[in-house]
């Protein structure tokens, strides 16, 4: 045995020639001018060409610990490695030189050719650090993009001040695909301010990019025409509040029914139920016949002053009730309820006094006796002017009348309007002239489909 050596010149050796070497105590007897560090290996050494550099606890197999690093490679995992890094005999990361592969995190990330690829596959917690990639301002969370597996959703999430640091202003998310030009294409831009968020979806053409959805607090607002090739679901909501100066509102009530609310907070139903109500049916003198028994004069035709207006009207005495007959048949949509009248009229002469008029209905029905009797007439009461003759008057809308016999779609419905002259108010003592009536009813679809 060497008592002074300087160095040791180990060509095409093996590092277990070393270790054995250095166990029958070479290392004791190297001088301090021998080799003391990493740099002189190749000088003082010459080349390891096979072999191992091991730092670590214990011999690999027995519960190793510590970094290898040797040719030929090392299997673990099934995989040849030539750089590793081992945790009680288990591969946590490892390089190797072959392909480039770089293995970390005990598998859990893997970066090749093909990229880099996070391993899920033992279903860890939702956003896990093991499954993200940070950039930190010191040790806060800045930006953070997380890829996940919860249960059965994989999933992947992109953040921004995650960590809420202070002072950094507002976050952004810029989402942009770049066509033929620098603003063609498509883009989806998330903003967070202090307290609230926006999200806008832009479309570039070649000039610019142009908002087509805006999002932010509880509105969505659509900057371009909306297509929709399917049909729409809207939730049953009590009347909203009143839109934004310009603006409408869509919103489907509690009763099954669409609606729209301009900006005066007009609401306006949109359907032909929702639009159904007070139907207006009017009947001229012309339409109305005399009845046989006390019945009103024939249909007159008077020229008040030459080439002005001629009304056609007829005559109502003061002496007895007479009486006038007309027919209405309601349409479909009718609700086959009461209605309501109003009467214009006008007189002959200088008078105050008033006169009542009356209305009284009933339904007939295919089958029905013709020969049946009126309901109950209700009475609307009218004074006139106190001036000349040739005054139109009307008369305050009545109470509702009701239709005698069984109403009903498509049937015939015969009225009878007299001069009630029994009433207190009917004192004018010369003829009502009857102009025409105006009968009110209500409709409950907007048409008789």
């Amino acid at each position: 045995m060497p008592v002074n050596l300087d160095s040791v010149q180990l060509p095409f050796t093996t590092i277990e020639a070393v270790e054995k070497q250095i166990a029958e105590g070479y290392s004791a007897r190297v001088r301090k001018s021998g080799i003391q560090q990493m740099s002189q290996v190749t000088t003082q050494l010459g080349i390891v060409e096979a072999g191992e550099v091991r730092l670590g606890s214990v011999l690999p197999g027995s519960g190793f610990s510590g970094l290898r690093l040797g040719y030929p490679p090392f299997i673990y995992n099934s995989e040849s490695w030539n750089l590793v890094g081992i945790d009680n005999d288990i591969l946590q990361i490892g390089i190797r030189a072959s392909d480039g592969v770089l293995f970390a995190g005990a598998g859990k990330v893997l970066l090749s050719v093909d990229g880099i690829t996070f391993d899920v596959s033992d279903d860890p917690a939702e956003f896990t650090e093991t499954r993200s990639l940070f950039w930190k301002d010191g040790a806060t969370p800045v930006i953070e993009l997380s890829g996940f597996q919860d249960g059965f959703q994989p999933g992947i999430t992109l953040r921004t001040n995650q960590g809420d640091a202070s002072g950094l202003g507002a976050s952004t998310i810029d989402l942009t695909t770049i066509g033929d030009g620098d603003n063609a294409g498509s883009r989806i831009v998330m903003n967070a301010g202090s307290s609230t968020g926006q999200i806008s979806i832009q479309i570039g053409d070649g000039v610019g990019f142009a908002n087509v959805i805006f999002i932010e607090s509880d509105l969505v607002t659509f900057l371009q025409p909306v297509q929709l090739d399917n049909y729409l679901d809207i939730a049953e909501i009590s009347a909203p509040g009143t839109p934004a100066s310009g603006y409408g509102r869509l919103y489907s009530k509690t009763d099954s029914l669409p609606y729209y609310k301009d900006d005066s907070g007009v609401e306006h139903a949109l359907t032909g139920a929702g639009l159904a109500g007070k139907e207006t049916k009017w009947i001229g003198a012309r339409d109305i016949f005399p009845a046989v028994t006390n019945g009103c004069s024939t249909l007159q035709t008077v020229e008040l002053s030459s080439t002005n207006p001629n009304v056609q009207l007829l005559d109502f005495s003061h002496l007895a009730d007479e009486f006038g007959q007309f027919s209405i048949v309601f349409p479909k949509r009718w609700n086959a309820g009461t209605v309501t009248f109003k009467v214009f009229w006008t007189n002959n002469g200088t008078e105050t006094d008033g006169v009542a008029w009356a209305l009284q209905a009933v339904a007939l029905a295919d089958g029905d006796d013709l020969d049946t009797a009126y309901g109950t007439a209700i009475v609307v009461q009218d004074d006139a002017l106190g001036i000349s003759g040739g005054v139109i008057k009307t008369t305050v809308e009545s109470s509702a009348v009701t239709i005698a016999g069984s109403p009903g779609d498509v049937e015939l419905s015969q009225f009878q309007i007299f001069r009630d002259i029994s009433d207190a108010n009917d004192d004018m003592t010369r003829d009502a002239r009857l102009l025409g009536i105006q009968v009110f009813w209500t409709a409950t679809t907007l048409n008789d489909n």
